[in-house]
């Protein structure tokens, strides 16, 4: 038997083998390519809310005596039920206006969700946010696997076409939990990490645009959302008193340097004048 077949039929590598055929595929299919770059980017920030929206409710929100074990559990069920509806809601949209205008709006939604969400103090206002957290997941995360089967190439062999997807989704999780790890640590409140999770489904939105089409002015749009997002971030992050003290030593170091400049001036004249005179 060749030593090449038997490589080719072997159990352990036949599956490798497959994955480094379809590689190629992906790699030179520009619209595949554009999709998983999308969807890696804003998987960044929905599969990490979910898995960290427990701790946020731990963490961050003012419960009532015994309601905090309970309040978690109804708005996990609020989540997970609505998702059912947001997925079917967010299938008739994308029937009337397309796959990828839908997804930008969904990017759009969550971006507007990460704002809200970073001022929710209360229960309530958590059970709200929740339902409509679950309603855009669920629609999400259906839209997403719809529209990566309808962009690869008609085949049998679509497991290893899903293997590439779910190994873009399991390492923005990584990604995600890292980034909303830092940010806890350095600022102290998980709440902070939602702005990042914001300017990270701006981004997503963005580059879905990549895959359409569309006016220029909207690209310039969502652009300018995401610089007045990084400047909300920085003036959350630091507080506005922080930056009036950071903006007051910078305007007194730029006096005494002007002031020092002056008096070397001041003090080589004299030293001009003086040595005229002897």
């Amino acid at each position: 038997v060749n030593k090449k077949d038997a490589f080719k039929k072997s159990i352990i590598f036949s599956g490798f083998l497959e994955l480094k055929e379809v590689w190629k595929i992906l790699i030179r299919d520009i619209s595949v390519k554009k999709f998983l770059i999308a969807f890696f980017t804003f998987s960044c920030a929905l599969q990490t809310i979910i898995l960290i929206a427990t701790y946020f409710g731990e963490q961050e929100i003012l419960w009532g005596e015994n309601e905090k074990f309970l309040g978690l559990i109804l708005s996990m069920l609020i989540i997970q039920l609505i998702a059912i509806f947001g997925a079917w809601l967010t299938a008739r949209v994308s029937e009337k206006i397309g796959n990828i205008r839908t997804l930008i709006i969904l990017n759009l939604i969550w971006f507007i969700l990460c704002l809200f969400a970073y001022f929710v103090k209360y229960p309530i206002e958590f059970y709200i946010i929740a339902g409509f957290v679950g309603m855009v997941m669920g629609g999400t995360q259906a839209l997403s696997r719809s529209t990566y089967s309808k962009l690869i190439p008609r085949t049998e062999n679509t497991c290893s076409y899903f293997s590439f997807y779910q190994m873009s989704m399991i390492i923005s999780v990584v990604l995600g939990t890292f980034m909303s790890g830092i940010v806890d640590q350095l600022t102290g409140s998980i709440r902070n990490s939602i702005m990042i999770f914001a300017i990270v489904f701006i981004l997503g939105a963005k580059s879905s645009f990549s895959l359409q089409p569309y006016k220029i002015f909207l690209i310039n749009f969502i652009t300018i959302c995401l610089l007045l997002i990084i400047l909300v971030i920085v003036g959350l992050i630091f507080g506005t008193s922080k930056l009036r003290n950071m903006g007051s030593d910078l305007g007194g170091a730029v006096k005494g340097f002007k002031k020092g400049l002056k008096e070397d001036e001041h003090s080589a004249e004299e030293e001009v004048n003086q040595e005229k005179e002897d």
